[in-house]
């Protein structure tokens, strides 16, 4: 059974870069800009979107927006970040912390 569903949370994962010369897809930066989940009934992300199926999949309920401060399809990690943020805020929705919850978000991301 589901703790109780917080709604006052707002999850920012960073864009990166893997893209760092020899070390390519071994060393990754990250960077100042930022992917946001929030609860969001007006503004729901569509259930297609990697952010929304990482959420649903982590038992995350109800809309959620998802706003990234960079583009996708550039390079800068959008999917992973989306996929990450969907993971996080199902956590932060179920009142879980980061601590206990890391474990399994690794599981499941990678």
């Amino acid at each position: 059974m589901p703790r109780h569903l917080r709604e006052d949370w707002v999850v920012r994962v960073p864009a990166s870069s893997a893209n760092l010369g020899s070390a390519f897809d071994a060393v990754a930066l990250a960077l100042d800009v930022h992917l946001e989940v929030t609860v969001d009934p007006d503004d729901p992300a569509p259930e297609t979107h990697p952010g929304v199926r990482a959420f649903r999949h982590a038992g995350g309920v109800g809309p959620i927006a998802i706003r990234a401060r960079f583009p996708g399809g550039r390079g800068l990690g959008f999917s992973g970040a989306a996929r990450v943020g969907g993971l996080i805020a199902a956590c932060a929705q179920q009142d879980r912390s980061l601590r206990e919850s890391r474990p399994a978000i690794m599981r499941t991301a990678g």
